[in-house]
């Protein structure tokens, strides 16, 4: 069996805030300590991830991205419009937007190639990290061999050659 096309163009638009509709009955709840933490990766890093809107600019998804927004005064946003959607479809994707998010874990064995611990817990208050979440990385980072050395800036000078 072939692999099958998506067809799903996802031109992003910027929208104003004020005129983006948080849907009235959002399951997902948005604590201000999550929403503050939204807000300074999205000063850190920008608004990398648009939000979703139906073709009359309901939020489908990213009502927390959108609180962040709000608390940051931006006046727009990225936004994808969801056009074609049935209202069932639409019900059905803010479960599954989030709901299967909470499925996948943590390689703690793949992050300590990446970070120190130090570097982790400089940035656990602004990611997310809980101390469980420290506790598992030190586990799994003693079981990690050592990163290899970073490559030297300049290679090393050839027998019978000088430097400058």
């Amino acid at each position: 069996m072939g692999k099958k096309e998506m067809q799903n163009p996802q031109n992003i638009e910027h929208l104003k805030i004020e005129a983006i509709t948080p849907y009235a009955h959002n399951p997902k709840t948005h604590p201000p300590e999550q929403i503050e933490k939204l807000a300074r990766v999205i000063e850190r890093f920008g608004f990398r991830v648009p939000v979703l809107v139906d073709e009359k600019n309901v939020l489908i998804a990213g009502h927390g991205r959108l609180l962040a927004a709000q608390k940051l005064e931006l006046n727009t946003i990225p936004a994808i419009r969801a056009k074609g959607l049935t209202p069932d479809q639409v019900k059905e994707y803010r479960i599954a937007d989030n709901k299967l998010a909470e499925l996948s874990t943590w390689d703690y064995t793949a992050m300590a190639h990446d970070f120190t611990l130090a570097e982790l817990e400089t940035l656990a208050p602004d990611m997310g990290l809980s101390e469980t979440d420290l506790e598992a990385f030190m586990d799994a980072a003693a079981l990690t061999p050592e990163k290899p050395a970073p490559p030297p800036t300049r290679p090393p000078a050839m027998p019978g050659s000088t430097r400058t």
